[in-house]
């Protein structure tokens, strides 16, 4: 329940590169503003390094509004498995790095996901995705985002219906639905595709304005 979650979280955000792993085994409504999975220094080389599975249930409520960066259900991932998750809610920052499931993806796998709603950045350039608002660091930390979905409107400076900025990651198998808006490079698959990274199986039939 919404409790065991919580629990969970606090848990995984008062150790550094915590590996603790989670599955859901109903569907949960949140209430109230939602506080990121985080880490004890906070730095996203000690981001969470765990496997969530959500088992196909759905966690609604999900609600950020925060000036921090890094905004999302998750804020950081470092390695993590992230996967068979359906969230709905509203994710919200005047910072950078802003995305439905998480907000950046240091390295790591987002598989079986989607994300209903809303996701806005209002900092000038900032990247924002339904997905993820950025993933992918190096050429030895990579991302990967299959089987996702998104059909939340996405507003910010760098917008993808699924990445805004994705850099050495594979995205695949995925779609958007949802109405993308971008100040700066807009996609609605990636907002700027760049750093050896590729998107095959894909589409987006949300509308497009930039």
């Amino acid at each position: 329940d919404a409790a065991d979650l919580i629990k969970f979280r606090d848990t995984v955000s008062s150790e550094d590169s915590s590996a603790l792993c989670a599955r859901l085994e109903a569907d949960i409504e949140l209430t109230g503003n939602w506080e990121p999975f985080s880490s004890k220094s906070g730095y996203p080389t000690t981001a969470y390094t765990g496997t969530f599975d959500g088992n196909g249930h759905k966690i609604s409520g999900v609600n950020v509004n925060t000036t921090t960066a890094n905004a999302g259900f998750f804020g950081v991932i470092n390695g993590a498995v992230i996967e068979n998750l359906r969230l709905e809610g509203s994710i919200s920052s005047s910072n950078n790095f802003v995305g439905g499931i998480v907000g950046k993806i240091q390295q790591g796998t987002v598989t079986n996901c989607s994300f209903a709603g809303n996701v806005t950045t209002t900092k000038s350039g900032a990247n924002a995705g339904g997905i993820a608002g950025a993933s992918g660091n190096t050429a030895k930390q990579t991302a990967a985002i299959s089987g996702c979905v998104n059909t939340a409107s996405v507003s910010g400076g760098i917008v993808g219906g699924i990445v805004g900025a994705p850099k050495y990651t594979v995205i695949s198998d995925c779609y958007n639905t949802g109405a993308i808006s971008g100040t700066s490079r807009c996609g609605g698959i990636a907002g700027n595709l760049q750093s050896k990274s590729t998107v095959k199986n894909c589409y987006s039939i949300g509308a497009l304005n930039g």
